[in-house]
């Protein structure tokens, strides 16, 4: 990796921002970009696209770089981490491996942004954080009233900044090491992304070496807009945690996750501005400033694109399910070459077991909103039938048994157990 990184990349600074995206978002990462260029941050900026051929585009506010390239992997390899992860896990996969080379190429300070962010201030506090901590990172709230799990873990990485340094690097590989076959979202099971190991991070970095900033402008989102208040001061904005009575804190940047970026480059409201709105009254305004970035990024121009690695060869879409059993047998020690191949030994495995998709399958695409809450309670109610029926027949202590060992049972991870492949059982995973 030294090698290759060294090669991609030279510096004009110390500094270096980057983030990871699809093709089909080059838009919204230009958006970042574009407000990256107007609060004049001086950093060189680098996006790592995951998919296709990128030799057709370029960016007027960053560098574009193949993930492959940045992280060294050959074609089969990454063929196998691609088939592996779902497109959020992939993306993630790779942040680790992508701070590392950065570093390898003579970067001394490097901030990961998601795409979905936006920024309005020069990042002054997070360079400043830099020069007397090795890690700089946000959590998800920071009040402490809420009685809801930290099913995503403690900090949203969405966000995190490192200096090049011994303790920064000793992390960097404990955790490129973990994302290599478990940046999995899967919270049943403890997983989340890349983002819960980093639960990690006070016992990993002590002695003030770790920075949790406590800054409420940085990495305003929806998981912590009902503790914080936004208003207009001069040109800016300051954000307050509500009941505090500290000063006000400039606007850093702000996370605009699950938005509709589509509706908003099209001068529409989203709903997740209404919902916003409603705890944030002054965000629309901060909502008008991403809808124009995103016109000056051209999001419109690249948000068709699909996703390179959500179909088979033949156009069957690949499932949650074809991914974790992919991996249950790679665990196992089997080679599975060629994984989105008609023709390779995975696909056949799955048609023989009648587990592939049809090409046509309206259940891949996502459900939201009212219709998913009618299928949910459809579906719900239907179990409640079946259920009462086995809780006569076993009774309910035999019951309650069956129940938990269903909830593994049928977890994708366990999925595996279906297949007609040499005629042995996988074992069922417990967790």
């Amino acid at each position: 990796m030294s090698s290759s990184s060294q090669s991609i990349f030279q510096p004009d600074t110390d500094r270096c921002i980057f983030t990871i995206c699809t093709k089909s978002y080059i838009g919204l990462a230009n958006a970042l970009g574009a407000s990256l260029h107007a609060r004049g941050v001086a950093a060189d900026y680098v996006i790592v696209i995951v998919d296709h051929n990128i030799t057709d585009v370029s960016s007027p506010f960053g560098r574009l770089v193949p993930a492959t390239e940045i992280c060294g992997y050959d074609t089969a390899r990454w063929a196998e981490r691609a088939f592996k992860y779902d497109l959020v896990e992939l993306c993630t996969s790779i942040k680790a491996r992508c701070f590392q080379a950065l570093f390898e190429a003579g970067y001394d300070k490097v901030i990961y942004f998601d795409p979905d962010i936006i920024v309005f201030d020069d990042l002054h506090t997070v360079f400043t954080g830099l020069e007397d901590h090795d890690v700089v990172v946000t959590p998800h709230r920071l009040a402490y009233d809420s009685d809801m799990p930290a099913r995503g873990g403690v900090f949203n990485i969405g966000f995190l900044a490192a200096r090049r340094s011994l303790a920064s690097d000793r992390v960097l590989a404990w955790w490129d090491a973990r994302l290599e076959n478990r940046s999995l979202s899967d919270p049943i099971r403890g997983f989340f992304t890349d983002q819960k190991w980093l639960d990690h991070l006070p016992v990993l970095l002590r002695d003030g070496r770790l920075m949790v900033s406590g800054h409420p402008g940085m990495n305003l989102a929806p998981w912590n807009f009902g503790e914080r208040t936004l208003d207009r001061r001069g040109e800016g904005w300051v954000v307050s945690l509500r009941g505090h009575e500290a000063e006000p804190k400039p606007l850093s940047f702000v996370h605009f996750s699950a938005f509709n970026y589509r509706m908003l480059a099209q001068g529409l409201v989203d709903p997740s501005t209404a919902e916003a709105v409603a705890q944030v009254p002054k965000f629309a305004e901060i909502s008008e400033v991403l809808a124009s970035y995103l016109r000056q990024g051209r999001f419109l121009d690249y948000s068709s694109i699909p996703y390179e690695f959500s179909t088979f060869s033949d156009g069957r879409p690949i499932l949650q399910g074809h991914r974790r059993i992919f991996q249950r047998l790679q665990e196992r020690g089997e080679s599975l070459p060629e994984p989105f191949s008609t023709q390779g030994l995975f696909y056949l495995i799955l048609q023989r077991s009648g587990l592939l998709a049809r090409k046509s399958a309206g259940g891949t695409e996502k459900i939201r909103g009212k219709e998913l809450e009618r299928k949910i309670d459809r579906a719900a109610s239907l179990l409640d039938s079946v259920s009462r029926l086995a809780l006569r027949m076993v009774g309910y202590p035999r019951f309650s048994q069956l129940s938990k060992l269903l909830v593994r049972y049928f977890h994708t991870n366990n999925h595996a157990r279906l297949l007609q492949y040499r005629g042995e059982k996988i074992d069922v995973e417990y967790f």
